[in-house]
């Protein structure tokens, strides 16, 4: 009597186990993560919801890697080589409030140029949505970086050298709708790192006189 009210019990638990929604392939991405090594099976990178397969392949001449390619669920979604070669590719994925995925790609050379940007998944591809090395047109050594993600918005960072001011970083925010990031404002933060002669007093001289504003919206003059 025992042995049998034991085994009904056990195939009650087993019948209720069965009956439980599947959700092991439910993916629950954090909302920043890198991917630091070669396959993962842990994350959701298309943005349905369900894992992914994800592999990234680095191939390498002799003197370095120069091709990074990143295969979802067996299909190459993205090839970026560099002109050179890299030292690492650096590859991260941040989840927004609406489930979809980003994915940070930056390809790391010389003086820190390379590939850099951001991508969404999109028919079997990796779709490119910011393209850090070309967004600022007057300097070289472009590069960038996602900063915050809050809701469906998210801070981005611009490094360049450029060539009035040296290195330099402008700070922007993005909304992302309808399959596309926008700026949340025209005017983003900018700092200068070259304060070198400023430091010791030295004054520096324009070529030509020009106005400046209380704050870039302002049409009241102060110098």
């Amino acid at each position: 009597m025992k042995k049998s009210w034991i085994f009904s019990s056990m195939l009650a638990l087993a019948l209720f186990i069965c009956l439980l929604p599947f959700q092991a392939t439910q993916a629950a991405n954090p909302q920043g993560v890198e991917l630091t090594g070669s396959y993962y099976t842990g994350y959701d990178i298309t943005g349905d919801g369900v894992n992914d397969t994800i592999q990234i392949r680095k191939d390498r001449d002799r003197y370095g890697y120069h091709t990074c390619r990143i295969i979802i669920n067996g299909q190459e979604a993205i090839r970026l080589t560099h002109e050179y070669s890299f030292y690492d590719a650096q590859v991260k994925l941040y989840t927004l409030q609406d489930g979809t995925v980003l994915v940070y790609v930056y390809l790391q050379g010389d003086n820190g140029d390379g590939p850099s940007g951001l991508y969404v998944y999109d028919n079997g591809r990796l779709r490119e949505l910011l393209n850090f090395q070309t967004f600022f047109k007057y300097g070289i050594h472009n590069t960038g970086k996602v900063l915050k993600v809050s809701g469906n918005r998210l801070k981005v960072n611009y490094s360049s050298m450029s060539q009035a001011f040296a290195l330099i970083d402008m700070k922007y925010t993005y909304e992302y709708r309808n399959g596309a990031l926008h700026p949340t404002s025209k005017y983003g933060k900018i700092k200068i790192y070259n304060n070198y002669k400023y430091s010791r007093g030295q004054k520096v001289t324009a070529r030509k006189s020009f106005w400046l504003y209380k704050n870039a919206v302002s049409s009241r003059k102060k110098i």
